[in-house]
């Protein structure tokens, strides 16, 4: 397992898909993983998991479990499934699943570099956000492009950071709806998935 991206998250099988999906002459089943905030909402996250290693005894409609692996992204086209209907896909890549009992587990170890400078805004009630882009390698040389918000203190201090900077960050996984509006003026609601900062610092 890389050191450079790793995520360990617990929580309720839901949303089985039947479809298998062939990536690098690879099969992967595809699940949703829903899990508990502290604030007693729940996120709903997108996983993939390499056929070799799927455990159907395991991998059952509401289980609890544990999976620890990666956050990767894809395009559209490699995993040939629309997720809410955008360009880059970003998903859990189950390494090890395990059996698990409690619900509140989501931590995340990143370290990449900014693809961009980050973004500082905020809110109509005045709190502080940044929005930040990780470029990360991986041990085949590919990359995943791993979008991340950061609140507060760790907005400003994001803003310390400049395009290729390695840095690390440490935070949850987590999923946010919000709506757009088409060009022929019709809302849509979307759902998208990032990292939650709860710490960042220079490598």
């Amino acid at each position: 397992m890389q050191k450079n991206n790793l995520i360990n998250i617990s929580g309720q099988v839901i949303n089985i898909q039947t479809k298998n999906y062939k990536l690098n002459k690879e099969i992967f089943y595809m699940f949703y993983i829903k899990t508990k905030r502290l604030s007693e909402t729940y996120d709903t996250l997108p996983v993939i998991i390499p056929k070799k290693i799927c455990d159907f005894n395991l991998l059952q409609e509401n289980q609890f479990i544990n999976i620890k692996g990666e956050i990767r992204t894809y395009n559209n086209s490699e995993l040939n499934f629309k997720l809410n209907n955008t360009k880059l896909i970003l998903v859990i890549y189950a390494q090890n699943i395990f059996q698990y009992q409690q619900n509140n587990l989501n931590q995340v170890f990143l370290t990449g570099h900014l693809c961009k400078n980050p973004t500082y805004r905020k809110t109509p009630f005045g709190r502080e956000i940044s929005d930040i882009l990780l470029k990360i390698k991986r041990s085949d040389n590919k990359l995943d492009y791993i979008p991340c918000i950061s609140w507060g203190k760790n907005a400003r201090r994001a803003l310390k950071f400049n395009l290729s900077d390695k840095i690390k960050i440490h935070g949850r996984i987590q999923s946010r709806e919000y709506q757009k509006k088409t060009i022929t003026g019709e809302t849509l609601n979307k759902t998208t998935y990032e990292v939650s900062v709860f710490k960042i610092n220079s490598d």
